[in-house]
């Protein structure tokens, strides 16, 4: 009774317990292909890591092929990676599988501008669209099922998951969230929905610290590899 009330709270909820691994197994196929699309954000210079984010290689596997194994292996929809600069060495790397690219020729007006051109893309209807940003790959599975099962009873159209106190990412958008995003310009930050719309912001406690973990830097790698292996 207490967590629904909780949930009620609209902009200030915090969703059910995250899933376990077992109960993530165990509804991949409820959640279908047809409910839940995914948007990668790969579109950006990687000017301070100095080499594709998306390339990166943990374990000698690129960090996007990690990530749409694990989107693949939860029963994820369509998915779309959105690149721009690098989109040669993406393909070559990385061939398409159980996703499709994205080129985005306009990807320098910012973020914002790349998320809408993996949503035109994606195009469809859906319950939901989870925006995955490349430089923060190491989100766990049963993090992203956590929010999609949150999805199904929130009463709100943004929801992110929350580890020790703060948001992070991927933020998952239901259509009521997506069709405001789609009427900013291409400056506008995506962060602003959040100031804008409290009442629609619905938080997920999460225990992985992945959802905070912006590789954007060689020294953020290694620091997430680290804390990855119990060094941090």
């Amino acid at each position: 009774m207490v967590g629904d009330r909780m949930r009620q709270m609209v902009g200030r909820s915090v969703g059910r317990l995250p899933l376990h691994e077992g109960e993530v197994r165990a509804t991949a196929r409820e959640r279908g292909s047809h409910r839940h699309g995914v948007v990668i954000l790969a579109a950006g210079a990687s000017h301070r890591m100095g080499t594709p984010k998306g390339l990166l290689s943990v374990k000698g596997v690129p960090v996007l092929a990690t990530m749409v194994e694990r989107l693949t292996a939860l029963g994820a929809g369509p998915t779309v990676v959105v690149v721009g600069p690098d989109a040669a060495s993406y393909l070559r790397d990385v061939p398409p599988q159980n996703f499709r690219y994205v080129v985005h020729e306009g990807w320098e007006r910012g973020r914002t501008s790349s998320v809408k051109a993996g949503l035109k893309a994606l195009g469809g209807h859906f319950a939901s669209v989870l925006l995955w940003p490349v430089d923060h790959p190491f989100v766990s599975p049963v993090t992203i099922a956590s929010l999609w099962a949150e999805c199904r009873t929130s009463p709100g159209s943004w929801i992110v998951p929350r580890y020790d106190g703060k948001r992070g990412h991927p933020p998952l958008l239901t259509k009521r969230a997506l069709d405001v995003v789609m009427r900013y310009p291409d400056a506008v930050p995506l962060r602003q929905f959040p100031s804008e719309h409290p009442e629609e912001v619905v938080e997920v406690e999460v225990p992985d610290r992945g959802v905070l973990q912006n590789i954007d830097t060689p020294a953020d790698l290694l620091a997430a590899l680290r804390a990855s292996r119990g060094e941090a």
